[in-house]
């Protein structure tokens, strides 16, 4: 018997062994194959069961779920399991297979799954098919060089979304294909004040970026832009398709982020502000100051 966390079972009175996450891997791929075996069989969908603590809601709850790695913790990570069972359903079986969740409104336990978790959950569970149905020519370009380029196309090829992400490497045409660009996404886990960021602002590009670093503050708190946490994956489609849905909003933000880009980060406005703060320095350093200074101090 196989569980998130080693918490003992109350009806049968054992204790499961914890997945590790090789057997989450073949768990998510068990549900994928059993999914298809119905397709083969001419059902024209399936119903994943993530009720009556059945695995994957034995994720969402903190009774039974007491990991410290990527599937526990904080909601969007114990999400996580279940997420890839559904994506991965979807990528086996294809986009006219119906797949459905049954989840449940309470599990009536102490410390348990409560009615205003499960709307998160829901909701959450219904933000995941947003973009590849709603948005069937959203397209993903992603320019520059890393170790993650493998991956990141292995992770393509299992959501059935091969085609509709590129990978452009490195590019001397940046400035072009940010105004080319509908939305610019920065889905960064940590920042500093993101280069990146700014040359999307000054292209007009409507912009979705996570809520680390300096991110808030150069998009004015989301006046120039849609901030959402750091890697949940969940916000990031809300927001995606929030401004896929209403270009009107998205052209707002995209002209609201240019004039702030132009206002407050250009280079001769960035080099006024370090003249200033050397004439600072440089008065407080002058010699009248340096003797006010010393008899000050001789005073002392």
């Amino acid at each position: 018997m196989y569980a998130p966390s080693p918490v003992r079972e109350p009806n049968h009175r054992e204790t499961p062994h914890e997945l590790e996450a090789e057997t989450i891997t073949a768990f998510v791929q068990a549900f994928a194959d059993a999914a298809w075996r119905l397709q083969q069989g001419h059902f024209d969908g399936c119903e994943v069961m993530a009720s009556h603590c059945h695995l994957i809601d034995q994720f969402w709850t903190l009774n039974v779920n007491q990991r410290a790695d990527e599937y526990g913790g904080d909601l969007p990570h114990r999400l996580r399991f279940g997420i890839r069972v559904l994506e991965a359903i979807r990528a086996r079986c294809g986009d006219d297979f119906v797949i459905g969740i049954r989840i449940t409104g309470d599990d009536f336990t102490k410390g348990g799954l409560n009615n205003d978790t499960m709307r998160q959950i829901a909701g959450q569970l219904d933000a995941l098919g947003l973009l590849a149905d709603r948005h069937p020519r959203a397209h993903v370009a992603i320019a520059g060089r890393g170790d993650a380029a493998d991956a990141l196309l292995a992770r393509a090829r299992e959501l059935g979304l091969a085609d509709r992400v590129s990978l452009l490497g490195l590019r001397a045409d940046v400035p072009g294909l940010l105004m080319a660009a509908d939305i610019f996404v920065l889905p960064s886990r940590s920042e500093g004040l993101p280069l990146a960021l700014l040359e999307a602002m000054f292209a007009g590009c409507a912009i979705v970026a996570t809520d680390v670093g300096e991110v808030r503050s150069v998009l004015a708190d989301g006046e120039a832009g849609v901030v959402v946490p750091p890697e949940n994956p969940v916000a990031l489609a809300g927001a995606l398709d929030r401004l896929l849905s209403n270009p009107t909003e998205a052209r707002r933000l995209a002209a609201h982020a240019r004039r702030r880009a132009q206002a407050e980060y250009d280079v001769s406005r960035m080099a006024a502000r370090y003249a200033a703060l050397y004439r600072v320095v440089l008065d407080r350093c002058s010699p009248a100051n340096a003797r006010s200074l010393d008899h000050s101090t001789t005073r002392g």
